[in-house]
């Protein structure tokens, strides 16, 4: 039995569960993301064992059958947009939180929203949800035009690789003639919104809303 918030435990757990349930490939990004979210906490002042347990449990249901995918969200009862039912790159993060909750007993809501919010982000963005969403794009596994510049960032200012994360998978949508998440766009805007006011105000001043 885990005791809540016992983030050792989960992580102990999630890798045996991974490792045998999951593909080789898809086992070794969800650890790197894991090493990754650490690292970067230690570099934010958050705690890299949270971190990290948020950040194995990003892809929980990433391989799951896109109908099985389809069933949990509507037996979650998750509101989506129709064109979300058909891409379940996206319905994995939304059913994760669920699984989560109901495997692992994740109560907690910072980690809970990073698992939900780490394929297309959201306006409201706090700490470990970027740390989660810049380790799975960043992870030592990840290998693509513009990773580097989203490493060399992510050290130094969350919002700053955010900015650089949120518009690289804008171009990647655009690219392959998908549909672009508006909460992706949102997510952006208010980063830029938010380094607008603090450059205006003298670097003292943070909006978390327009």
């Amino acid at each position: 039995m885990i005791l809540l918030e016992d983030w050792e435990a989960i992580i102990g757990r999630v890798k045996e569960d991974m490792a045998r349930e999951m593909s080789s490939r898809r086992y070794g990004h969800i650890v790197g993301a894991g090493q990754t979210a650490s690292q970067l906490a230690k570099c934010h002042g958050l705690d890299p064992v949270k971190a990290m347990a948020a950040a194995l449990l990003h892809d929980i249901a990433r391989e799951w059958p896109a109908e099985k995918q389809r069933r949990r969200c509507e037996q979650a009862q998750i509101a989506l947009e129709p064109w979300e039912w058909e891409q379940p790159e996206l319905l994995h993060a939304y059913v994760g939180v669920h699984v989560a909750q109901e495997k692992y007993g994740v109560q907690d809501f910072d980690v809970l929203n990073a698992i939900g919010c780490h394929t297309v982000g959201h306006p409201q963005m706090g700490s470990l949800e970027k740390i989660v969403y810049l380790a799975d794009k960043m992870e030592p596994n990840r290998s693509y035009p513009g990773v580097e510049k989203i490493r060399d960032t992510a050290v130094k200012s969350l919002d700053k690789a955010m900015i650089v994360a949120l518009e690289q998978s804008i171009y990647h949508v655009l690219r392959k003639g998908r549909m672009l998440h508006p909460l992706t766009i949102s997510a952006r805007n208010q980063l830029l919104w938010n380094e607008k006011i603090n450059r205006d105000s003298g670097g003292n001043r943070r909006i978390g809303t327009q």
